[in-house]
């Protein structure tokens, strides 16, 4: 597999992209990267776990026109020929020569299903792949657009069905958890650990001191919420200081604070706010200061 990629800007700074979820977005470019060179991909569990996105963003992928899904299981890059320019004498054909025969690829680069080749999974989103090739749409009579709404809600309202959901073992939910551990950056590891650390020394929710569990759950879901901060690790890292000595205080009977919250909370609920270094004094925690911290110290950050 290659090691590098390409991305036009016509589709990944389309409104319709832009529009997608982030963690949608970064499906995309992850599964771009892990596709082989006519853009199938056969790794889509791996990847989703990989980047941290689930289920729902694959099919919304699928339903906005920008991947297609076969029943094999197999998805390709709907524009992936727009994306890529890779020599005749370099590209190494598909090993999905049964998906690729389902396929047309149009004078724009663009793969569509050859007619009567409609999936259950992917929907009839022709029309509005067109849009999204950033080429004058077709003429239609709403339906599709239609069609494409409600897999989209479906989608996000749903859950997969019981049968078609495997239960994991607890083993196999370890051995899942450190494999993707493993394919973390060692910065991204290092960040984690350092709050763990924190946590975990101070006795505070962190996965019942499982390192591994807690960056694979607690931190990755949290640090979705980081980035919608654009907070700086090292902030990060001294709030959780702070909040550590504020959590030891309410043992010793000291404070008012009262809530003990596990990291993603922490982040989700922005308590992470108050315990910022530019917020953060200790005195406005301990009982004889109560009301001191009258105004919601998220109006005071900018964002």
């Amino acid at each position: 597999m290659a090691e590098r990629r390409m991305f036009s800007k016509s589709i990944t700074e389309s409104d319709a992209f832009l529009d997608l979820p982030f963690s949608a977005q970064a499906l995309y470019f992850h599964m771009a990267m892990n596709a082989d060179d006519e853009g199938f991909i056969n790794s889509s569990r791996r990847i989703c776990g990989m980047c941290g996105a689930q289920e729902n963003d694959l099919k919304i992928l699928v339903a906005k026109g920008f991947m297609i899904h076969f029943d094999s299981g197999i998805y390709v890059i709907k524009h992936w020929k727009i994306n890529n320019k890779i020599r005749g004498d370099r590209v190494k054909d598909t090993n999905y020569p049964e998906e690729k025969a389902q396929l047309v690829e149009k004078s724009t680069g663009v793969y569509s299903l050859k007619d009567g080749e409609k999936t259950k999974k992917s929907g009839d989103t022709e029309t509005f792949a067109e849009h999204y090739d950033c080429l004058p749409p077709e003429e239609d009579d709403g339906e599709d657009k239609k069609k494409v709404e409600e897999v989209v809600k479906e989608s996000l309202t749903t859950e997969t069905p019981k049968e078609e959901q495997k239960e994991e073992t607890p083993e196999q939910s370890e051995a899942r958890e450190k494999f993707e551990y493993e394919t973390q950056s060692e910065p991204r590891k290092n960040y984690a650990e350092q709050v763990f650390d924190v946590l975990f020394s101070h006795n505070l929710p962190c996965c019942k001191g499982n390192l591994i569990t807690f960056t694979m759950r607690d931190f990755r879901l949290a640090n979705g919420e980081l980035q919608k901060l654009h907070l700086h690790s090292d902030d990060v890292i001294q709030a959780v200081k702070n909040y550590a000595e504020v959590m030891e205080l309410k043992r010793q009977g000291k404070t008012w604070w009262n809530s003990e919250q596990d990291f993603y909370h922490f982040c989700e609920k922005k308590t992470i706010l108050r315990f910022l270094p530019e917020n953060y004094k200790v005195e406005n925690f301990l009982k004889q200061k109560d009301g001191a911290e009258d105004s919601p110290v998220e109006d005071k950050i900018q964002l």
